[in-house]
């Protein structure tokens, strides 16, 4: 009998969608997170939490994004009614009689008084803060009276009813609409996939986000073989090279290549990473140590100064 070889099975790669430095931004902001949960504030604004100096909807189209992609998981962790009309979040509430559609209606208690056996709401015994029976006019206490049910009286018609008509209304706007009118609208949770954890935290990854910055910002580029920093750009007439500090690259590694550049150079490390790299690269003045966060600025001014 021939033996059969175990063979190792090696998951497929993951293959997704490439990042901006935004983007990239906000997935290590998701590192630090189980998941990000919206919060619906005081003025029923949905917020979500603060990434860098990101607004809102720059953080919400980001996240949009990296659904897209793979990377961020979307999921419904709420909902909420919105206006059909101005979409606001600013909603309150209201309960009105089913007979005459008025919004003055109470919460009461249908009673009886034990001893004549009389039914009638609460309202109806009450008179100067104590109960009296209507029917024997006798003055009765908590104890001499049985709870039968609760429900809702309309203080216009007298209409009883176990279930009042409910009516939102915009705060926003001052809309009146029925629950068959609302939106009632999902409210998203996002979370890293986890397959997605060690990709992020690549060296692959890093750099070709630092690549897409580089060609959004129209510079020229070129990519580097062999041991030095793999990216060289031209600005004005001042050539830069730029490397890149895996999560788990040794610190030997990355000094080495920094002290193979022979000009300036800008070094770009994830906002993830909490090594000092400044500090650890202080012998080398050609360094520039730089997060990701913060390259399309540093670039930005670089041509704004070169290209004058």
């Amino acid at each position: 009998m021939s033996k059969i070889e175990a063979r190792e099975v090696k998951k497929p790669k993951l293959k997704l969608g490439p990042l901006t430095d935004r983007e990239f931004v906000v997935l290590e902001s998701l590192m630090k997170y189980i998941i990000i949960k919206p919060l619906i504030k005081v003025n029923m604004k949905i917020t979500l939490p603060p990434i860098n100096d990101f607004t809102q909807d720059e953080i919400i189209k980001c996240l949009n994004s990296l659904v897209k992609k793979g990377y961020v998981v979307s999921k419904v962790l709420d909902r909420a009614i919105a206006c059909p009309y101005c979409n606001s979040l600013n909603i309150i509430t209201k309960y009105t009689c089913p007979k005459c559609g008025n919004i003055n209606i109470t919460r009461t208690h249908l009673i009886q008084h034990k001893r004549c056996g009389y039914v009638d709401t609460e309202l109806k015994f009450e008179k100067e803060g104590k109960l009296v029976c209507p029917k024997c006019r006798m003055s009765v206490s908590r104890d001499e009276v049985a709870i039968i049910a609760s429900l809702f009286e309309c203080l216009v018609c007298g209409y009883r009813t176990s279930t009042p008509n409910i009516v939102h209304k915009c705060e926003d706007c001052g809309t009146m609409f029925l629950p068959r009118q609302a939106n009632y609208v999902p409210i998203y949770g996002y979370e890293l996939r986890d397959e997605v954890l060690e990709l992020i935290m690549s060296k692959e990854v890093l750099l070709e986000t630092v690549k897409s910055v580089v060609t959004d910002l129209g510079i020229a580029m070129e990519s580097s073989e062999g041991e030095g920093p793999p990216l060289k750009v031209t600005i004005g007439s001042k050539e830069i090279s730029i490397d890149v500090a895996g999560h788990a690259e040794p610190l030997s590694e990355i000094k080495l290549r920094a002290a193979q550049s022979k000009g300036p150079l800008i070094l770009v490390q994830s906002g993830a990473d909490e090594r000092n790299l400044e500090k650890n690269l202080r012998e080398l003045p050609n360094v520039k140590v730089v997060k990701l966060s913060g390259l399309r600025k540093l670039l930005s001014k670089l041509i704004e100064e070169y290209s004058e």
